[in-house]
């Protein structure tokens, strides 16, 4: 399976995990589906740092409940053209950094990129069987 890995700036990857943050905004749609998002945490961070699950993708003039940074704004059409609803959050316990993304050959995305299930595994996030976020 495939999943996502977003690049997302270090002050929005704070406030999605503190639950301020309850949908992430993106100007794109992926062309197939996905599993989770890894969360590459951009400098000074620098890492993989979260997995999130997400529910609904929900494309503007579609509306979100308010409940969040950025929420009205999207509602309001004045922000991106979709809005990730994220069900939930896993802080990885051990980042990946940079480096040690290059050895299974995943690059830090511009925005997002497409990651398999073996790159998964060689990079040690708990997401190759679909549990470890549920446990949480």
């Amino acid at each position: 399976m495939s999943h996502l890995l977003l690049s997302i700036h270090a002050e929005h990857v704070e406030r999605i995990e503190s639950g301020e943050k309850t949908y992430e905004f993106c100007d794109y749609k992926p062309q197939s589906d996905f599993g989770n998002v890894i969360v590459y945490t951009t400098k000074p961070v620098g890492a993989i740092t979260h997995i999130l699950d997400i529910g609904d993708i929900v494309e503007h003039p579609e509306t979100i409940p308010a409940d969040g940074v950025g929420n009205e704004a999207f509602t309001d059409g004045e922000s991106t053209q979709y809005a990730y609803e994220i069900t939930n959050v896993l802080e990885l316990e051990d980042s990946v950094s940079l480096d040690a993304m290059q050895e299974p050959d995943v690059t830090q995305p511009q925005s997002y990129q497409y990651i398999e299930d073996d790159d998964v595994s060689r990079l040690g996030l708990p997401i190759a069987a679909q549990s470890a976020l549920d446990e949480v």
